[in-house]
C-alpha cells in the first residue's frame, strides 16, 4: 500500500531545501531593498532637477524683466514718434 513513513534521509532533504529557501529569499530582500532605494535617490534628483530648472526660470525672469521692460518702453516710444511722424508728413502741403 503506501508508505506513510518518513526517512531520516527526506527530513534532513527537506531541511536543506528550507535553508536554500531562506537564504534566497533573505538575497531577493537585499535586491529589493537596493532597488527601492536606488528608485527613491533617482526620485530624489529628478525632483531636485525639475527645482534647479524652475529656480533658473524664475531668476532669469526676475534677472531680465527690468531690461525687457526697458525694451519695451524702448519699442513703445519709437512706434509713437513714428506715429508722430507719420501724422506730421500728412500735414505737408503736396508740392504742385
Amino acid at each position: 500500500m503506501y508508505k506513510d513513513t518518513i526517512h531520516m534521509s527526506d527530513i534532513e532533504e527537506i531541511k536543506q531545501l528550507v535553508k536554500e529557501n531562506i537564504e534566497l529569499s533573505e538575497e531577493t530582500l537585499r535586491l529589493v531593498k537596493k532597488m527601492r532605494r536606488a528608485h527613491l535617490i533617482g526620485r530624489a534628483f529628478k525632483i531636485l532637477y525639475w527645482i534647479v530648472i524652475l529656480a533658473v526660470m524664475f531668476g532669469a525672469y526676475y534677472y531680465f524683466q527690468p531690461l525687457i521692460g526697458d525694451f519695451i518702453n524702448a519699442y513703445q516710444d519709437i512706434i509713437s514718434d513714428l506715429e508722430k511722424l507719420k501724422t506730421s508728413v500728412g500735414n505737408l502741403p503736396l508740392p504742385q
